[in-house]
């Protein structure tokens, strides 16, 4: 056992206070290529195909003018080709623009409390801001994703709860990350 959970077991918790939560979360969220729509993965792929194949469908209607058939019937092949990658680029930028929206929503909610606290206790922790407080018991908590950027817990319920290393001090992120471990196996 640890120092910390020798300390928890007997009845004392550590409380962290979470400072700059808004944009640490901002980071964590927007992080690899999730910035902008042209930048995002599963965008950016269907989005230069199209292009791509518009380029290739201009060709192929010029080349169309020497009235052969195989030029006619590679125009049309290309044109289908555009319209399949476009109606996928569109699909998929709509559920990135869905998302972004959920997520500014939560980052405007999170921005709008300027204290937040995480207790840590033997069988409980509590995320506390001006208006409300969260407590959730380990047992509860069914998987713990931890990286050196944050530690997520996710709940028997599908809650989630997210912890940026930014948003508190290095020496508090550690003995998070510690505690984690110990109580999420």
């Amino acid at each position: 056992m640890t120092p910390f959970s020798e300390a928890t077991d007997a009845g004392q918790s550590l409380t962290i206070q979470l400072t700059n939560g808004a944009q640490a979360v901002r980071e964590i969220y927007f992080a690899d290529g999730r910035r902008n729509v042209l930048s995002y993965n599963l965008t950016r792929g269907p989005l230069m195909r199209a292009v791509l194949f518009a380029g290739l469908s201009a060709l192929f209607y010029l080349l169309s003018f020497s009235n052969q058939v195989s030029w006619i019937f590679l125009l049309y092949l290309s044109m289908l080709g555009f319209v399949t990658f476009a109606v996928a680029f569109t699909y998929r930028a709509n559920k990135y623009f869905e998302w972004k929206r959920s997520v500014n929503k939560y980052l405007k909610e999170i921005a709008s409390h300027k204290e937040w606290s995480l207790t840590l206790r033997a069988q409980t922790f509590e995320v506390v801001n001006e208006n409300a407080t969260s407590i959730e018991k380990w047992q509860n908590i069914k998987k713990a994703s931890l990286s050196a950027t944050r530690v997520i817990l996710t709940s028997e319920s599908g809650d989630q709860y997210l912890f940026p290393a930014k948003a508190m001090d290095e020496k508090d992120y550690e003995a998070l990350s510690l505690f984690v471990k110990e109580k999420v196996k």
